[in-house]
């Protein structure tokens, strides 16, 4: 009896298994049609923004060759002039979190970069933890403690955008890998 259960589970299962081999991914003869493409857009979707991105496929990076890290397509600089001062600097640094290895390896990055700067004396990071008000709390902690210059992470946009343009009004403050809705340099 055990024998002709085993022989019948296995029996089904490979009756499933050869069935399935028979089945095809392939699409059928006539692609479903694309419509005329004047349905609702999304939200997010912005076709200035994706024309300027396909055209940096084409574009060449500007900056040292030897330095990758300092490379830039198109890049849209701001006149930081009125912002020039005799060194050494107290930067500082509000990151959103180090709660992902990409992220990890930023910091680190970060600091590396700062140890090649003998002008930067002090370099402070305050690290939100992925929280908005954390971050809005340590951006205003940053600005009490002397900052020449503040990086910001920010870890929303909308949250984030008020802190911002706050510190702007201080410091001059360099927003990157996540944006805010502000045109402060």
């Amino acid at each position: 009896m055990k024998i002709s259960r085993t022989f019948a589970v296995f029996a089904v299962a490979g009756t499933l298994l050869a069935a399935a081999g028979c089945a095809s991914d392939a699409p059928g003869e006539t692609p479903p049609s694309k419509g005329a493409g004047t349905g609702e857009q999304s939200k997010f979707f912005v076709q200035a923004d994706y024309d300027r991105e396909i055209a940096l496929r084409n574009a060449s990076p500007q900056g040292p060759s030897d330095k990758p890290w300092e490379q830039a397509l198109d890049p849209q600089l701001a006149d930081t002039t009125k912002y020039k001062k005799a060194g050494p600097y107290h930067l500082c640094f509000s990151n959103a979190g180090v709660g992902n290895p990409w992220r990890q390896v930023g910091i680190k990055n970060m600091q590396a970069e700062v140890a090649l700067h003998p002008e930067i004396k002090t370099f402070t990071v305050a690290d939100a933890e992925s929280k908005d008000d954390k971050q809005i709390s340590d951006i205003n902690d940053l600005l009490g403690k002397g900052c020449d210059a503040l990086i910001v992470s920010p870890n929303t946009t909308a949250t984030l955008t008020p802190a911002v343009e706050q510190a702007c009004a201080k410091v001059p403050v360099i927003v990157f890998d996540r944006g805010v809705n502000t045109k402060c340099p």
